[in-house]
């Protein structure tokens, strides 16, 4: 797994971070799955302040222990999800039904933007 700014790539999965008012946009690539899940979602539950927005678009597969990730991950932390449509993220959020509980967005700058609001309404 590559983080941030490392080159090496040798799983194919990578998570790179931007910051900004609303919170840190983890944006994760490549193959997600029991290979390295683990190691990239500790690596966002260490990094975050009791919110996060994992951006999805750049992933090419998403299996169990990803989502498995994704579910834990959002029973401590408010989490909001980017993965456009017709990518494989998306298409196992709707399978699984994690769309229902946890919020999915088309873009980061729509998921910042509801942070964003929730910040200023609370």
């Amino acid at each position: 797994m590559a983080v941030d700014g490392d080159d090496s790539d040798d799983d194919g999965a990578r998570l790179r971070w931007t910051a900004g008012e609303a919170g840190c946009v983890a944006h994760l690539s490549g193959e997600i799955d029991l290979s390295n899940a683990s190691e990239l979602f500790d690596a966002i539950r260490a990094s975050t302040d009791g919110r996060v927005i994992v951006d999805l678009t750049e992933v090419t597969f998403l299996d169990s222990t990803g989502i498995s990730h994704i579910v834990r991950l959002a029973q401590h932390t408010e989490v909001r999800l980017v993965s456009s449509l017709g990518k494989e993220p998306q298409r196992v959020l709707e399978i699984t039904g994690i769309n229902s509980t946890i919020p999915v967005f088309d873009t980061v700058d729509e998921a910042v933007s509801d942070s964003e609001r929730r910040l200023s309404e609370g």
